[in-house]
Parts: structure tokens; sequence; C-alpha cells
């Protein structure tokens, strides 16, 4: 008696779902700010000898050449406080570097130098 009423009640709940498919809700898409002084400043580096591999990603900003055009910014970096190379591509490479401690300071400026609060610090030793 109780298979017959879990098979009926099984029978009902799959019938009555198969014809009628619920709409889709109206889904609010709110625009996103594109404002990239509230963002974060990811990097990823690699130490190999005297070589830093780095890799910068920038939420919202793509340092893409063909894509620049809207979202115009370069990297600067910074070795021991002091101005080392300026960079426009998101992946680069760091030669020549000194044995020893070397803090690494990377920030992001408007092509005018304007400064746009995006920076990260790190350190290395090269041995």
């Amino acid at each position: 008696m109780k298979k017959i009423v879990m098979c009926a009640l099984l029978i009902v709940l799959l019938v009555g779902c198969g014809k009628q498919i619920p709409e889709p809700e109206a889904v609010h898409a709110e625009s996103i700010n594109n404002n990239i002084a509230g963002s974060e400043l990811k990097v990823r580096h690699q130490l190999q000898g005297n070589k830093l591999f780095v890799e910068c990603i920038i939420p919202g900003i793509s340092l893409n050449r063909e894509e620049m055009a809207h979202n115009k910014v370069k990297i600067k970096l910074y070795v021991n406080d002091m101005m080392y190379s300026e960079y426009d591509t998101a992946a680069f490479v760091v030669k020549n570097l000194k044995p020893g401690k070397q803090d690494i300071k990377l920030e992001v400026v408007n092509p005018n130098n304007g400064k746009i609060k995006l920076y990260n610090k790190f350190s290395i030793i090269i041995s």
C-alpha cells in the first residue's frame, strides 16, 4: 500500500511540472563603475638569477595595445626607492638587478605621470 501511494505521489509531482515551465524573472543589470582608484594592483613575480619576471593585474584596465586608447596607463618601477624604468605592458622582465635585498615598488600612473593611487610593494633577495 505504501508503495502505491509513493508511486502515485511521484507521478503527480512529475506530471504537474512537465508542461508548465516557469518564465525567467527579469534581471536588473547595474552598471559597473570603472573607478580604478578604488581597485587593487595585483602583482605576480618570479625571480630567476638576477632577472625579475613581473606580471601586473589591474581590474578595469587593459594594457593591451589595441585597447589602450580607452584607459591609457603606464607602470613605473622603483628599486630601493629609485626610479628604475617605465613599462606600458602588463608583463615585463627586469634585468641586471644587483645582488642583495631589493625593495621593489610598482606604481600605476597616467601618461602625464598623474598618480592613480595604485601601487604594490614587495622585497626580493638576489644571491
